[in-house]
């Protein structure tokens, strides 16, 4: 796992995201293309600050993997044009925020705060699922594009 010691890693997924926008539901507006520019250079520095700060912790290498994984999912929440994928990747940024977040575990207060975090966005989860089929039976499709095309009072349900 000493792979994700490098912050270099977090840039991947941005610089592949320009390479794999033609076989993947990619949302092309230049507001989510900035946003993905401002979360890779966030991570970056997040990432350099944990690795450092980390460093001789038994499971630093772990925390960075989560940390990796989870700044990779908000990438491809900022740039995905799927209603399917933008739910699956919100389950995958909730999940490594929890491992983030009980990373010190021996600690009373980090276990406490993760698990309600934990069971916060599980009913967050149910609210974005139920959200998710009132979207698809309303409009029938996927697409977050085809969202804004759709009657106005389909923003009112």
């Amino acid at each position: 796992m000493k792979i994700f010691r490098s912050s270099w890693l977090i840039l991947v997924p941005g610089a592949a995201g320009l390479l794999l926008a033609f076989f993947f539901p990619l949302e092309g507006s230049a507001v989510s293309w900035t946003f993905l520019g401002f979360v890779v250079f966030l991570g970056f520095f997040v990432h350099r600050y944990a690795a450092v700060n980390l460093e001789g912790d038994p499971r630093g290498d772990s925390f960075l993997a989560a940390l990796t994984g989870t700044v990779w999912a908000i990438q491809g929440m900022a740039v995905t044009g799927n209603l399917g994928i933008f739910v699956l990747l919100w389950l995958l940024i909730s999940l490594g925020l929890h491992r983030l977040l009980s990373h010190f575990r021996e600690r009373e207060g980090s276990r406490i705060v993760a698990w309600e975090k934990f069971w916060i966005s599980r009913l967050g989860d149910l609210a974005l699922f139920s959200a998710l089929v009132l979207l698809l039976l309303k409009n029938g499709s996927w697409q977050i594009a085809s969202l804004a095309a759709g009657e106005p009072a389909m923003l009112l349900i």
